[in-house]
This record gives C-alpha cells, structure tokens and sequence, in this order.
C-alpha cells in the first residue's frame, strides 16, 4: 500500500456563502494508493481520496462591564414656588427645584441675573440631598428677595448659576472631565406676577334708625314736644349681611336676632358720638360731641343753652337696651326751641353713632384688627309753644365748631340706611357717611378680614 499526500492549499475568505465565512480555510487532499497481488498473477490496485479542510478562527466577540452614558444636558430644573409677602415691606421669596441623575449632583448656587431696580438684596438657602446609585438627587433652591420701596410686581429675567459635580456615590465612576465648564450650568427663567400691591375695598354697610318717645321706656313713639319737656330718642343699627330682612328685602334695625340662623354679624355695644339740631333755615347747634355733652360755659354768646343731654343705655327700670342699640334725651329748654309765641317749631336731631363689634360671630367669620367711623341718623320733632316764650327764632348763628371731633353729616330723614367702610376688630367698628382718619390707617386690615369674611360666608 502506498500513501501520497498530494497537499493542494487554497486560502479563502468569503463573508456570505457558508459558516467557514468566520474562518481563514485551508483544502487538501489524502490520495492513498493500495496494491494487492491477486491469483491472476497481477496486481490489484485500489486508489482512495480523503480530502481535507483546515479552518483557523478569524474572530471572537468579547464585552465590556456596562458602562455609563449620560445625556449632556444633565439637569431637570422648574420653578416650584413664587411667594410674594402677605404685608407690604417683607421679602418675597423665589425656590427652584432640581433634579439630576446620578453620579451628579448640585453643590452651590448663586443668582447672578435679577431685575436689580426691584430687588435691593437677597438671601440663599437650600435643601440637600445625598446621592444614591440609580437614583436621582432632588434638591431645593431658595433666594429670599428685600424689595425696594414701591416695587410691586416680581417681574424680569432672572438667572441661577449651579456648581455641579459627582455625588457621594459615583466619585470613582463619574464622567466629569477636566474641563472647568463641565462643572457650572446656568438655569435662566422669566418671572410674571401679579400687582401685590393693589388693594380691592368691600363696603359692609350699617343700617340704622332713630325714634323719638316721651320717657325713658321707649314705648309709643312720639314726635311732637313743648318746650321745657325732656326728649328721649332711641337709635337701633344692623349690619347689612344679617338676616331676617324686611319684606322689601332692606336691612331692618329691628329685626336685629343674634339667635336666627342667618346672622352673621353682632355687636357689643353702640355708643353716642354728636347730636346735631338742625332748624328750618339749615342754621346748626351741636348739644353731644365726642361723646359728651356740650360745654357752652365756655361759649360767652352762648352760655345760656341748657339742654341736659344724656346718652342712655338702659331704659325704665334698669333693664338694659340691646346691644345695637343707645338711647339719649335732652330738654328742649326755650335756648334750644325758642318758638314764636303761639306757634310752632320743626327741628332735625340729627345723631351720630359709633358701633363696637362683638368677637362672638359666625363661624368662620374672623375679625382682626380695630377700626371705627361713624353713621349718622335724623329724626324731625315738633316743638309747641309753652305760652311763656318770647316772639323770636332760633338764631343763625348758633353753630359750635369743634375741630376736635369727627366730620360727619347727615343726609338721611328716620329709618334711613346708610353705610360705609367695615374696619374689622373685636374692639370698636363702625360705618359712616363720611369717613374719619381711622378708616384710612385700617385701610389693609379692612381688606384682608372683609375678604376672609365674604370667602367664609361664601363656604
């Protein structure tokens, strides 16, 4: 037998036709000859092939670890509060929220673009986080604003520069290069608010009337006198949101109830402020002012008006008046009425009261500070002649000027409503026609307790 190894290498590199495409192939081929004497005195011979292919590998994949790939803008930022102060003159304040996924995290702030004619200075602070593998960092960033005088609004561009680096977790694995800008991303943002300083006023009236009697009961309504007899006047008022109301749907002093379900508004107490008469030709003499009577004794033209006027708050028998009422009385002494003989005299009363809330209200109803003004109420008597007066008139120039007291006038005839800012308090408060100093200094508190009233009445 004889072997022969006739080798025929072929080296191919082909991609797509077969899986030896991964590999660089060698061909050959065994050729094995095989001779045999035979009993026909000759040789037999046998040639076999057996052919050969040799494939080396010509690649191999290989992976890494995972690695982390980052977008490169790496922060979430949006503005998540924008407080303006609920007094005139505190700081406002601005907090930015942010959100960065791991390995970063935010480690100082500054904000370096403001509207500077708004903003006189300003404070930071912030609120941590600790970085966690896989999870983002949400942090907190706050400036609190010192305004300047009579900057109302927060509007303008402003600009927070950040410090970013790695987090407590990631310091070894981290993608920040070497490159100082890596490390600093500017947030810009525009801020529109409304006018803080605008204010919005909400009038809650007062309605009032005012009665005449002959004493000190209040019974049986009277409006006709004769000089020398005491007068005797009864003032009631009601806050316009009370209910019951009248048939007509107006406000009715007398159907003031603090036990019906529809009241809102109570008093502690109604006090006597002026007292006015006024005659028929207009000419004025002021006998209560300042919640007290009239010292004329230091009047010398005048030194002769005796007219006793009292406030009252209780009548006959020592029963006290209820609390939105105040009762007066006065002589209409002949100074006062000085009717012609045999005739009569009409005269406008003309009284002006000052009302004290009560802290006991509706629920909800809150009161804050404590203001007051003033509601005028008229009542027209008929003076008699007593048959001993002198043929005269009430002199037009019986008019005291008291720059002390509050300016008030009266423009309604009895029953009349009239109504006026509601300073809020559980002290003194009252409405008026003509408003005094004191609404003016109440001005915010009136706002913000009338908005807290109308919104809780309104639940």
């Amino acid at each position: 037998m004889e072997i022969e190894v006739p080798w025929t290498i072929a080296k191919t590199c082909r991609w797509n036709t077969s899986n030896d495409d991964a590999y660089l192939v060698y061909r050959g081929r065994v050729v094995v000859h095989n001779q045999e004497w035979i009993g026909l005195d000759q040789w037999r011979i046998v040639r076999s092939v057996l052919r050969v292919k040799l494939r080396f590998q010509r690649y191999v994949s290989v992976e890494s670890e995972f690695q982390n790939i980052t977008n490169q803008n790496i922060e979430k930022a949006a503005i998540t509060k924008q407080l303006v102060a609920l007094e005139l003159g505190q700081p406002a304040l601005i907090e930015l929220g942010t959100l960065l996924m791991w390995p970063f995290k935010l480690y100082s702030f500054d904000m370096n673009v403001f509207p500077s004619e708004k903003i006189e200075t300003f404070t930071r602070s912030a609120d941590n986080c600790t970085s966690q593998y896989g999870a983002e960092c949400r942090q907190y960033w706050r400036t609190s604003l010192n305004l300047k005088r009579d900057t109302c609004t927060l509007d303008g561009v402003y600009t927070y520069n950040f410090t970013v680096n790695c987090g407590e977790c990631c310091l070894t694995n981290c993608s920040l290069s070497s490159n100082p800008a890596d490390y600093f991303f500017n947030v810009e943002f525009r801020l529109r608010s409304e006018n803080f300083c605008a204010e919005i006023v909400v009038d809650i009236g007062i309605a009032g009337n005012i009665r005449s009697y002959e004493n000190d009961s209040y019974v049986g309504s009277k409006a006709a006198f004769t000089v020398k007899t005491r007068a005797f006047y009864l003032i009631k008022v009601n806050s316009e949101l009370n209910l019951p109301k009248a048939a007509n749907g107006s406000v009715d002093p007398d159907l003031y109830d603090p036990s019906n379900p529809g009241h809102v508004v109570s008093f502690s107490k109604v006090e006597l402020v002026r007292v006015v008469l006024v005659s028929e030709n207009g000419s004025e003499l002021i006998i209560w002012n300042n919640k007290t009577a009239v010292d004329y004794s230091k009047t010398p033209d005048k030194i002769d008006y005796k007219t006793l006027c009292q406030s009252h708050t209780t009548k006959a028998g020592g029963a006290n008046l209820p609390e939105n009422s105040v009762g007066f009385s006065f002589v209409w002494s002949r100074e006062v009425a000085n009717v012609p003989k045999s005739k009569k005299l009409s005269l406008l009363v003309r009284a002006t009261v000052q009302v004290t809330y009560s802290n006991i209200s509706k629920k909800r109803y809150i009161l804050q500070t404590t203001g007051s003004d003033e509601t005028g109420f008229n009542q027209t008597s008929d003076i008699d002649d007593d048959g001993t007066g002198p043929d005269t008139t009430l002199p037009t120039t019986a008019v005291i000027t008291d720059t002390t007291g509050p300016s008030t006038s009266g423009a309604t005839t009895s029953g009349a409503t009239t109504s006026g800012a509601t300073t809020s308090g559980a002290t003194t408060t009252s409405a008026s026609q003509v408003p005094t100093s004191s609404d003016t200094s109440n001005s915010y508190a009136l706002l913000a307790s009338l908005m807290i009233l109308i919104i809780a009445l309104l639940i």
